[in-house]
């Protein structure tokens, strides 16, 4: 078989696992064709709908084809093998990165990665593909572009939407091993992701799935940073402090404070800031709170907040808690239709976070953010729904939100259009 290597660095704490979600079991081979796979069909989708007359054909296409690269389950009709095998060496050793509570960085965390191992940054990795002999060219050149396109807004592990597990596809050195891309190098790739947006169909309904076609937005950050956490930690506090609706009230030293009528406290920075109540601060505080806030209350859905929270684009599930009403809790989940009563759904941001490097004019490390909008069918069409509890009691269901206006809108707050 012939072989196809490419060396990744590890940019950010990767927090992968396999069955037993550890950093113990390392990079597994199914995760990083699992992920090769999802950036397949988001490259290859635009190409492959404008060759059928529907959408169910175009899916059709996608199916034989992406089974042909990347093989399909045996127990499938024409399972079996695809057209390479892979093979992944790393001997990066897991450790807790402690990330800092208060936080942008903890808000791209969320709770869950709170107390688990990750595999460090600065480490790398090497996939290896040995394709079959015979295998067509094209296929082959296809895999690198979706190599290219996993170094350069991909990532693997949980939060890797969010920016943690980014990697970076090594370059060549002239001392046989390998480097970090140069500044121009990182243009250029950045560049070739663009053109692939722009010679993209502009589809005149959402995709089925994530994918990259007219309608993707390819944001950079306005400025690089000296280590990858300043830069996580930027967009982390972007986005917390564009999408909070502050809190009514705060502890400290054990004592409940309120804030001032006509204020609210929110986190900057890691501080507790008092700001006015209005529009300039709070952008969702008419369109998202207050109707919440009136399902908390009452206990049922009333008929000015059968809408969706404009927030809720960013992914499911979409969670509140109110201190002015003991801490009650709203929730807005998925309930996919193959579940059972309990069963709960998440909906995956479209909103993916990365964070690139690179080596200045200077041969010093710099790091830049990277964010890609890939609008889509935000539910299911079988199932466009969102189930709503207080407290954890089913209290009635929200159309599924379909309105990208409010990140297209953040992407604007700190960030350039590539």
């Amino acid at each position: 078989m012939e072989p196809l290597e490419a060396t990744f660095k590890i940019v950010t704490p990767m927090f992968i696992g396999g069955a037993n979600q550890t950093a113990d079991d390392g990079i597994r081979p199914p995760s990083v064709k699992g992920m090769l796979r999802f950036w397949w069909r988001a490259l290859n989708w635009g190409r492959l709908r404008s060759q059928a007359s529907c959408v169910e054909t175009a899916l059709d296409f996608l199916h034989a084809e992406e089974s042909s690269l990347f093989g399909v389950a045996a127990d499938s009709d024409g399972g079996g093998q695809g057209c390479f095998l892979l093979t992944v060496r790393s001997s990066a050793k897991p450790y807790n990165p402690q990330v800092p509570s208060r936080s942008g960085m903890a808000y791209m965390a969320n709770m869950g990665l709170a107390k688990r191992n990750a595999l460090p940054e600065g480490n790398d990795f090497t996939v290896a593909l040995r394709f079959r002999p015979g295998t067509d060219p094209i296929s082959k050149k296809n895999i690198l572009e979706v190599m290219r396109l996993l170094s350069l807004v991909g990532g693997l592990g949980s939060r890797s939407r969010r920016g943690f597990g980014s990697v970076t596809r090594m370059m060549p050195d002239d001392a046989g091993g390998n480097r970090l891309p140069t500044q121009e190098e990182f243009e250029e790739d950045c560049k070739w992701l663009k053109s692939k947006i722009d010679s993209g169909s502009k589809p005149a309904s959402p995709s089925p799935f994530s994918a990259l076609d007219a309608n993707a937005l390819f944001y950079r950050s306005n400025s690089d940073y000296s280590g990858w956490g300043e830069a996580l930690d930027s967009v982390g506090g972007a986005m917390n402090r564009y999408r909070t609706n502050g809190t009514a009230s705060k502890k400290k030293d054990g004592q409940v404070i309120h804030a001032p009528t006509g204020k609210r406290f929110v986190m900057e920075k890691g501080e507790w800031k008092c700001v006015p109540t209005n529009l300039t601060q709070f952008p969702f505080f008419a369109t998202d709170h207050n109707p919440v806030h009136a399902i908390a209350k009452s206990r049922f859905i009333p008929s000015s907040s059968s809408v969706p929270p404009r927030r809720a684009i960013f992914g499911i599930p979409h969670p509140y808690k109110f201190s002015s009403l003991d801490d009650a809790k709203v929730n807005f989940d998925y309930v996919p239709s193959w579940g059972g009563d309990d069963s709960k759904g998440r909906r995956a941001s479209p909103l993916f976070v990365h964070i690139a490097a690179y080596t200045n004019g200077s041969g010093t490390v710099r790091y830049r953010p990277l964010l890609l909008l890939l609008p889509a069918m935000f539910l299911p069409a079988t199932n466009p729904e969102l189930s709503v509890s207080v407290n954890g009691s089913p209290v009635g269901t929200v159309p599924s939100p379909t309105d990208y206006g409010s990140i297209k809108e953040f992407l604007k707050t700190k960030f350039t259009a590539c």
